[in-house]
């Protein structure tokens, strides 16, 4: 709302200028005109607020389908599984994989209940948008962060592939819960 803000002092600032009319010269722009640059520029933030809101959703699907992908192909094709297992032993090399899993899921837990608890001290002037998408991103972390913790890369061949596919998406449903909490208020 900040362009609108802006847009609504410009207006005002040339219907002053307007009404002065300095030695009679020329005026600006009609003020009907000006009005419905505003509403334009209203319109054109809301649809980038909900075009933003829906490619989180898409890139959380994608992150979601490839690591389903990667875990479903590198259990039915051979290939695969050897491309997995040498992606694995080469990132072994370079990370430290056995504390990012440890410590990865812990920050996201932490996230996940500092969102929560600043959800639960102002749900009440909250608009319902949020409630539904607060029911969504706390659920669909808790479901990847269970993935995380659950599974250990033994049982799960793609587990380093996987992990940060999943993690990206919890990430992701934090930042659209904390950003929809901060602008749908009542």
């Amino acid at each position: 709302m900040k362009i609108a803000s802006m847009s609504l002092w410009l207006i005002c600032q040339m219907i002053k200028r307007r009404n002065k009319k300095e030695n009679g010269s020329a005026v600006d722009k009609k003020p009907t005109q000006l009005i419905l640059a505003l509403v334009c520029l209203i319109i054109m933030e809301i649809r980038m607020k909900k075009l933003c809101y829906i490619m989180t959703d898409v890139m959380t699907a994608a992150f979601l389908g490839g690591a389903w992908t990667l875990q479903y192909f590198s259990k039915r094709k051979l290939g695969m599984s050897r491309w997995v297992g040498y992606q694995t032993s080469k990132w072994k090399e370079r990370l430290p994989l056995e504390a990012l899993r440890l410590l990865v899921p812990l920050v996201l837990l932490l996230f996940l209940v500092i969102i929560i608890r600043h959800y639960w001290k102002k749900r009440k002037s909250y608009k319902k948008i949020v409630h539904g998408t607060m029911v969504l991103a706390v659920g669909m972390s808790i479901l990847c962060l269970g993935i995380i913790l659950v599974n250990t890369p033994e049982t799960m061949r793609a587990y380093y592939l996987v992990f940060p596919l999943l993690s990206a998406a919890c990430i992701l449903q934090m930042i659209k819960l904390k950003v929809t909490m901060a602008v749908c208020k009542k």
